[in-house]
C-alpha cells in the first residue's frame, strides 16, 4: 500500500488556504514532497469549500495492491476491469505476444481474495466453433460494463498482427458473459480490431480501428450495425464517449492539404444518426500510435461529464437550456506542467472536485492531479513509490465503492511487464 501521511485540515478554511497548507506542513513527515501547483490568476475565486465533502478528498488517496494470481503468460490489464453488481471485480489480462496468443479474463472476490480464472479467448472461440487454427486474439483492451440485460460486454482483438498501414489479421470480437458463469457468448465478428465498451439502456458500444468504426449491438434485439466515422491511418483514441442522455460522442481526425492534423468530436445518437460536430482544438498530441486521443473520463451525479485528451487538455459535456450539448474546453488539467497523460480519472464526491492518476514529462514518477472545479485549482502530489519508466497504469472500471479500479504492468525488477492492479482508498 503506497501512503501519504498528512496533517487534518479543519473544514471552515478556504480552500486555497486549505491547498497552500497542505503543500507546506502536510506532508513533511512523508518521503513523498508535495507541490502546490496553484493558479494564481484563476478569476473564479471560492471563500469556503462546500462543507459536505470530506477534508480526506483533498488529499492524496492510498493506493492497496491487490493480490491477483496471474499465470506467467499474463503481461498487462489494458484498462479492463470493472464489477459486478454483488462486488465482484472482473479483470481481463493481455497475453505476451511471444508465448501466447490468448487474453484471458479472471473474477477476484474481494472479501476471501480468491482469484477464479473464468476462461480464455481461444478457448471461447473453440467452444464456439469458430476456431481457425492460427488465430490471435491476445489482448483484450479498454472499459469493460454491465448492460441493463444482466450481462458483462467486453472485446477481444488481434494486436499481434497489426500495423500502421493495415488492420490485424484476425480483426476483434465483442463478448458477453453472466457474472456467475465460466462460458462467454459471442456476439460480434469484426474484421476491425476492437478497443473498449460502454453501455446505455438497450444498446452496447465498441469502436474499431483503424478508421473509427463505431459498432453498436441492441441487446434486445441481438442485431448490430455499424457507422463509420474517420481517423487517419494508425491512431485510434483509447476512449469515446457515451454521456446520461444516451448521445455518444467520437473523435474524427482528418489529414488537411496543409499536412496539420483537424479533430471534431463527432456527435452520434442511438439511431447511429449524427447530431452535431464540437472541435477539439487540443486532441492531437504526437504522430499516429505516440498519441492516446480521449484517455479518461467522469460523468458527474448532475450529468456533466469531463473528460482528457493524451496531453492533459480538459473538457467538458453540458447541455445548455434547449438541450443541446455544448462542449467547453477547460484548458491543461494542471496549468504548471505540459504533456499530462492522465490515464485515470474520477470524482470522489460526485460534484466538486476531479483526481486523475497520470504521468508528465517534467517528472520521473506518476502523481496524484487534484482540481477544485470552482476555482479550477490544481495541485499534484508525486507518488515517489511508482517510477513512470517501470510502470503502465490505466483506470478501469468502478467498484462497490464507486471509486475506479486502476490496473496495467508494473517491470520494476524484471525485463517485462506483469499485470498489477490496485484498489484506491481514503482514509
Amino acid at each position: 500500500m503506497f501512503t501519504l501521511k498528512c496533517t487534518k485540515i479543519k473544514v471552515a478554511l478556504p480552500f486555497a488556504l486549505i491547498l497552500i497548507l497542505t503543500s507546506l506542513i502536510g506532508c513533511k513527515d512523508s518521503k513523498h514532497e508535495v507541490f502546490d501547483n496553484v493558479d494564481a490568476n484563476s478569476e473564479q475565486v471560492s471563500n469556503e469549500r462546500p462543507p459536505e465533502v470530506p477534508v480526506s478528498y483533498f488529499k492524496p488517496p492510498l493506493l492497496k495492491q491487490l493480490p491477483l494470481v496471474i499465470d506467467e503468460t499474463g503481461e498487462m490489464i489494458w484498462g479492463a476491469a470493472t464489477a459486478d453488481v454483488d462486488g465482484n471485480l472482473f479483470f481481463a489480462v493481455s497475453s505476451y505476444q511471444q508465448d501466447n496468443n490468448s487474453a484471458s479474463l479472471l473474477k477476484y472476490i474481494p472479501d476471501s481474495a480468491l482469484t477464479i480464472p473464468r476462461s480464455d479467448v481461444i478457448t471461447q472461440l473453440a467452444s464456439e466453433g469458430n476456431l481457425d487454427d492460427d488465430i490471435i486474439q491476445d489482448r483484450i483492451q479498454g472499459n469493460m460494463a454491465m448492460a441493463e440485460d444482466g450481462y458483462l460486454y467486453f472485446v477481444s482483438m488481434d494486436y499481434k498482427t497489426e500495423t500502421r498501414e493495415k488492420q490485424s489479421l484476425y480483426g476483434g470480437r465483442l463478448w458477453r458473459k453472466l457474472p456467475q458463469s465460466t462460458n462467454w457468448d459471442l456476439v460480434l465478428n469484426s474484421d476491425a480490431s476492437l478497443a473498449t465498451v460502454h453501455t446505455h439502456g438497450q444498446f452496447v458500444y465498441t469502436l474499431g480501428h483503424w478508421g473509427h468504426v463505431l459498432y453498436q449491438y441492441n441487446t434486445q434485439t441481438q442485431r448490430s450495425t455499424n457507422i463509420p466515422v474517420g481517423s487517419v491511418p494508425g491512431h485510434y483514441s483509447r476512449d469515446f464517449l457515451v454521456d446520461a442522455s444516451g448521445s455518444i460522442f467520437v473523435p474524427r481526425i482528418e489529414k488537411l492539404q496543409d499536412g496539420e492534423i483537424n479533430a471534431v468530436l463527432v456527435e452520434i445518437d442511438e439511431s447511429l444518426g449524427v447530431a452535431d460536430f464540437h472541435p477539439l482544438n487540443h486532441y492531437w498530441n504526437g504522430d499516429g500510435f505516440g498519441n492516446h486521443g480521449i484517455v479518461s473520463q467522469t460523468l458527474m451525479e448532475n450529468g456533466e461529464l469531463y473528460f482528457v485528451t493524451s496531453g492533459g487538455y480538459l473538457y467538458k459535456i453540458t447541455q445548455n437550456e434547449v438541450g443541446r450539448n455544448v462542449v467547453h474546453e477547460l484548458g491543461l488539467f494542471d496549468t504548471q506542467q505540459t504533456n499530462m497523460y492522465i490515464s485515470a480519472l474520477y470524482s470522489p464526491d460526485n460534484n466538486s472536485l476531479l483526481v486523475g492518476l497520470g504521468r508528465s514529462k517534467e517528472h520521473d514518477e506518476y502523481r496524484w492531479f487534484i482540481r477544485e472545479l470552482n476555482t479550477q485549482t490544481t495541485v499534484s502530489y508525486p507518488i515517489v513509490e511508482m517510477p513512470k519508466q517501470s510502470l503502465l497504469l490505466y483506470g478501469a472500471g468502478k467498484n462497490e465503492q464507486g471509486l475506479p479500479l486502476i490496473v496495467g504492468g508494473d517491470k520494476r525488477g524484471t525485463d517485462t511487464y506483469r499485470a498489477v492492479a490496485y484498489e484506491i482508498e481514503y482514509q
